[in-house]
This record gives structure tokens, C-alpha cells and sequence, in this order.
């Protein structure tokens, strides 16, 4: 689990959730190879680390339904004008809910950035994510609730219903930058997916990118103007992840292994 505050740095893995810069000279960043310690973190509600084929990873829900769970680092960070961050994390989510419809994943993870509390979280819909505000979220939705776009409601199934997005305020309705990416890409089919989320806080631009084979693609996926500093103000945030599960699911962990070329 990483967060770089000052730079991308390509390697390493697990949940990476990377650090919060102040100015181009100062920064904090904290890294999280493995889970075997976990010193730093503050885990909720049904995370928690497992080892999964071999890998130690973060467990956010168990393949079940009306699950929820949650990780932040235990200390705010403090943050400056014109702050910036760069992140990158691998997750996978499988073991999906079986019913008379046939195979639905549900309900996906959420990469969250609010100044709350370290121990915010929830079930259902909503990737544990509603109603915590100020915040800012990148969700990766496996089963779509509907919202304000009508290309997003759907029956839960995955095709057509899987979309990454960028979120405010803990509103899990007002998707306000989307891709949806099923079929090309199915959230919830068992695979290693590798985010990159990047904010220039000069140009207050958020970017979103994802792969399969962990390498950083060139172009951006999403692209949205947000300007966290003022969203946040001079508040301490938390960063961390959130994912829950409803009357379908699916087994939702960060980890992997770091590739060739990485």
C-alpha cells in the first residue's frame, strides 16, 4: 500500500496508498509492501489481513452479504495550498454472489480522501462511502445503484453495470467524471486491477488510470477539475479505502504481486 506525496514511483504493491506533498521540498508518504504489519493503519469493521493464494493482502469484505469494512492511516495529515498527491494500488475482487440471475459481483471499492475520523464505514450500495463529507472518492462500482447519469442504472448484472468515477462529499448518486468499462473490463472477475490517482493541486486537476498488467498507462482514464483545497480547507485528512457488500457480493482485497517492468 503506497501513497507518494512527491513523486511516482513505479514498484511496489498490496493496497498502496501513497502520501500527501505540502510543497515540491516536503512531504509525507507511507508504504505498505505486505500486511504483516499493519502499524500506522486503522482497520474497520470486516477488513482484515489475510493470505489469499499465497498473497498477504487487505481483506476489505468476506464473500458475503451486508459487509463492510474500512482501512485509513491512524494520523491525519496536515495539509499546505497547492498540495498534490500521487497513489497506486492493486486490487482484486471475486468470489461473487451466485443467484437465479446468474454470477453478480457487488459492490466494489472506493479510494477515499475526507477529514471525518479514521474509522468511517458502512454496508450496502455505497462502497462504505455515504454521507462522509468533506471528502473526495475514486470508486471502482461492480454493481450500479443508478445515479444521474441514466447509462448507470441497471439491474446489478455485470455487464454494462461496471464504471470507475470520481466522487464528492460522500454523495454516491452524483458520479461527476464516469468510465463505464464493462464489457472490456469486468471490476468484479477475479483479476488484479492497478490504479494510479494523481492531483496536481496547482492546476487542481484529479486523473484517474487503471490497468491489468500493474503498468502505468500513459493517458488518463478520468479527468476532473476539483479543488481539494478548498473542499478540505486547512482540515487534517484521512486516506484510505472503503468497500462494502449488499444482498449480492463479492470477496473485495487489495494486493498483488509487482510485475515486469515495474
Amino acid at each position: 500500500m503506497r501513497f507518494d506525496a512527491i513523486r511516482r514511483r513505479t514498484g511496489l504493491l498490496a493496497l498502496v496508498v501513497g502520501g500527501m506533498l505540502a510543497t515540491s521540498a516536503q512531504a509525507v508518504t507511507f508504504s505498505y509492501a505486505d500486511f504483516s504489519d499493519m502499524t500506522g493503519l486503522q482497520i474497520n469493521g470486516d477488513a482484515t489481513a489475510v493470505d489469499i493464494a499465497g498473497r498477504d493482502v487487505m481483506r476489505l469484505t468476506p464473500p458475503q452479504g451486508g459487509a463492510g469494512g474500512s482501512v485509513y492511516n491512524t494520523q491525519a495529515i496536515s495539509l499546505t495550498s497547492d498540495y498534490g498527491f500521487s497513489t497506486r494500488f492493486t486490487f482484486n475482487m471475486g468470489s461473487n454472489n451466485v443467484n437465479q440471475y446468474g454470477e453478480i459481483g457487488a459492490d466494489g471499492i472506493a479510494f477515499v480522501i475526507q477529514t471525518v475520523s479514521n474509522n468511517v464505514g458502512g454496508i450496502g450500495g455505497g462502497l462504505g462511502y455515504p454521507g462522509i463529507a468533506p471528502s473526495v472518492e475514486v470508486e471502482f462500482d461492480s454493481y450500479s445503484n443508478g445515479g444521474t447519469d441514466p447509462r448507470l442504472a441497471g439491474n446489478g448484472s455485470l455487464t454494462g453495470n461496471d464504471h470507475i468515477a470520481i466522487m464528492q462529499n460522500g454523495d454516491s448518486t452524483n458520479h461527476l467524471a464516469y468510465a463505464i468499462v464493462s464489457p472490456t473490463l469486468e471490476l468484479s472477475s477475479g483479476q488484479d486491477i492497478t490504479a494510479f490517482v494523481d492531483y496536481d493541486g496547482a492546476a487542481n486537476l484529479m486523473q484517474v488510470r487503471w490497468s491489468t498488467d500493474g503498468l502505468r498507462p500513459a493517458g488518463a482514464g478520468l479527468s476532473y477539475s476539483i479543488d481539494l483545497a478548498s473542499l478540505f480547507g486547512t482540515d487534517p485528512v484521512y486516506v484510505g479505502f472503503s468497500a462494502s457488500t449488499g444482498a449480492d457480493w463479492s470477496e473485495q482485497a487489495g494486493g498483488g504481486r509487482v510485475g515486469p517492468g515495474e
